[in-house]
């Protein structure tokens, strides 16, 4: 009977384990962090994007983001610029050249067309 008891506790231990939350898309299985890429989580409207391997990126965390099991899907560069400008209200001219730089698309937003 104690036997009973104490599988019985450590099966609904384990089952009590919950996602982690506010997790970077670095997070995710399979990431290549060798090119830059910009995500949205599509529960909370957060924003995670830049360079991963060098630098710089940006984490923008709605307020429910901050406590969110994010669900990221590839976004393109403009879309994260405008996303960030419209939730954030980031002002892209005072950020460093990286951000305030007006360039062509990302290739990543290519494969999503």
């Amino acid at each position: 009977m104690k036997r009973f008891g104490v599988v019985t506790i450590v099966l609904l231990f384990a089952g009590c384990q919950t996602p982690p939350v506010n997790q970077s898309p670095t997070a995710l299985p399979g990431f290549a962090s060798a090119t830059p890429g910009y995500y949205e989580c599509d529960r909370c409207g957060s924003l995670d994007g830049g360079d991963y391997a060098a630098g710089p990126t940006k984490q923008l965390r709605s307020d429910t983001g901050k406590a969110c099991n994010h669900d990221w899907y590839p976004i393109s560069r403009n879309e994260f610029r405008e996303l960030a400008v419209e939730r954030f209200f980031i002002d892209w001219s005072v950020e460093e050249p990286f951000w305030s730089a007006v360039e062509a698309d990302s290739p990543q937003s290519e494969e999503l067309e």
